[in-house]
């Protein structure tokens, strides 16, 4: 049995933008971006969202829950516009896996999916990863899968110059991949964190990398002791040097150009 992500907040900074579905329990609930961009050099892809000091990752929250009906929602998602945050319209965006046992210093106990039940971390959990090409990720604590083989990411969309539509009439990105809890009516409630990184690249040449980010999933717990699990996530800091191409947090970031404008 699975169960579907069904609303995603930001523990640091966001923009949230309501919705109302007709005849549904859940009509209040928010659907929520991570709002993301290139810096003026296009060398790095920075987040809205303020980090919370050297090498110390943004931490991002997910709610776990069961669907009613044949209604759907969609899953955390990620977006940018072309004229304030520079993307350029033609860049391919992918959202990879880290393991996160060997990017912090102290991280012996976690994995791609590091579970946390208020006692201690483990390396714990099967989250699927769908990408918007058919490509996917299967996550199974400190073991990696995916299709195609060899992968560590998934697409997630190409920018473009314009979509006119509402949410983005100034073209950029607004997408989101699916996360599904693998056999959940056994999975223990706690806090189910992994540790990601958006890349680009333009014709398959890379473009820009971000910082590493943690999106934390609540699987059954009350929203406070689930505030104080996610948390602890931040306790954890990276290895102080770069590995394996990856570019830590905390390093300094040019400012963006403008900021997203709020409708």
């Amino acid at each position: 049995m699975k169960q579907r992500l069904v609303s995603v907040c930001v523990v640091v900074a966001l923009a949230i933008s309501g919705w109302a579905m007709p005849n549904s329990v859940w009509a209040d609930e928010e659907h929520a971006d991570i709002i993301v961009g290139y810096n003026a050099g296009s060398d790095r892809i920075v987040f809205e969202a303020a980090d919370l000091g050297p090498l110390k990752p943004r931490l991002f929250e997910a709610q776990f829950t069961e669907l009613l009906g044949s209604w759907t929602t969609d899953d955390p998602g990620f977006s940018g516009e072309t004229d304030h945050f520079e993307f350029t319209a033609g860049d391919d965006l992918f959202l990879r896996v880290i393991n996160a046992s060997t990017y912090f210093q102290n991280g012996s106990n976690l994995g791609y999916v590091s579970f946390y039940d208020g006692g201690g971390f483990s390396a714990a959990g099967q989250i699927d990863i769908s990408g918007n090409l058919g490509d996917s990720l299967s996550l199974d604590g400190s073991m990696l899968s995916s299709s195609p083989t060899g992968q560590d990411y998934v697409f997630l969309q190409t920018t473009t110059d314009t979509d006119n539509t509402a949410d983005r009439p100034f073209g950029g990105l607004h997408d989101h991949v699916s996360f599904d809890l693998l056999d959940s009516d056994s999975r223990a409630n706690g806090a189910y964190g992994i540790l990601f990184q958006l890349f680009s690249q333009n014709g398959g040449a890379p473009v820009a990398e971000s910082d590493a980010f943690w999106i934390v999933f609540n699987r059954g717990l009350d929203e406070g002791v689930f505030d104080s699990y996610v948390a602890e996530f931040g306790n954890f800091s990276a290895v102080p040097e770069p590995s394996s191409g990856l570019l830590l947090c905390g390093v300094a970031l040019a400012a963006f150009a403008g900021r997203r404008r709020r409708r």
